[in-house]
């Protein structure tokens, strides 16, 4: 709870000092601009800092429009956005079309956007809005209306973006700094920020990203070495991969898995470590 007190607190402030100045960005996607998280609740440990996005530049679409380019940690997974008054867009490559995500002038309760993706629906509603400063939106995500515990819910805040993402089953992670316009609020978390030191007890960590298309990466640490198996399910309890399945040594490990050839929705990851046992849930999303 303190933790999630101070993260709050942060989150607050960093809002606060974007909205005096002179001038305001209701969602800013300036090239540079950057988002550090960390996880909630959060690991017993010191450990990897939490998922980062940065805007790395600007790409044209079929369509002549303009997105900004959005990287999520650096590496593949990638977002194509733009604002368009009080609405946010996002490019669907893989659809090859734009779909809103959020739309800063709806009430709370209206849907904002409902998305055919495959034989399924994608539904966005406006579930929470804070009018008093820091204005913030919270917008409930259902991927699938037919799928189990895939709901997450966005949280964004004027002037400084994407704020946290909390999942259906409790999990989520929360800005703890940013870079806007050049200026750098809260904590941003670098490579010498992590303790490389053992974990006090075994830690299954949720996937990143999650929901995902096609791959997501997969973490867990150990506090001793042990033999240890980290197995993907289908809702059918059907085995689809064993990413895991050897004597490791202890400290913090990381898997990605790739789920190119699987049908979208709903999968199960189990890790066992020795007497330890436990599953999150994942989702494809394609």
């Amino acid at each position: 709870m303190k933790s999630k007190a101070v993260m709050s607190f942060i989150i607050l402030t960093l809002s606060a000092v974007a909205q005096m100045s002179a001038q305001t960005v209701l969602f800013p996607l300036h090239i540079g601009d950057r988002w550090q998280y960390t996880f909630f609740p959060p690991p017993p440990y010191p450990s990897y800092p939490g998922p980062s996005a940065r805007v790395v530049g600007d790409t044209t679409m079929p369509g002549g429009k303009t997105y900004a380019v959005v990287l999520w940690d650096g590496g593949p997974s990638k977002e194509l956005l733009k604002q368009n008054g009080d609405s946010v867009y996002l490019y669907d490559q893989l659809l090859s079309k734009e779909y809103l995500i959020y739309d800063f002038s709806r009430r709370v309760g209206d849907t904002v956007a409902t998305v055919q993706r495959g034989g399924d629906t994608m539904d966005i509603v406006l579930g929470r809005f804070f009018p008093s400063p820091p204005r913030t939106w919270w917008f409930a995500v259902n991927p699938y209306r037919h799928a189990t515990d895939a709901e997450f819910t966005n949280i964004v805040q004027d002037s400084i973006g994407l704020t946290g993402k909390q999942q259906s089953f409790g999990d989520g992670y929360y800005l703890a700094g940013a870079v806007i316009g050049g200026k750098v609020y809260g904590t941003i978390a670098t490579v010498s920020q992590v303790d490389p030191s053992p974990p006090a007890g075994i830690v299954l960590n949720q996937n990143y990203p999650n929901p995902f298309n096609p791959t997501t990466t997969i973490r867990y640490a150990l506090p001793a070495r042990t033999h240890v198996t980290l197995i993907v399910f289908n809702t059918l309890g059907q085995k689809v991969a064993t990413l895991v399945d050897a004597a490791e040594d202890p400290g913090e490990h990381s898997v990605r898995f790739d789920g190119s050839g699987l049908a979208s929705g709903v999968y199960f990851y189990r890790l066992r470590a020795g007497a330890y046992f436990q599953s999150k849930s994942l989702l494809l999303v394609r």
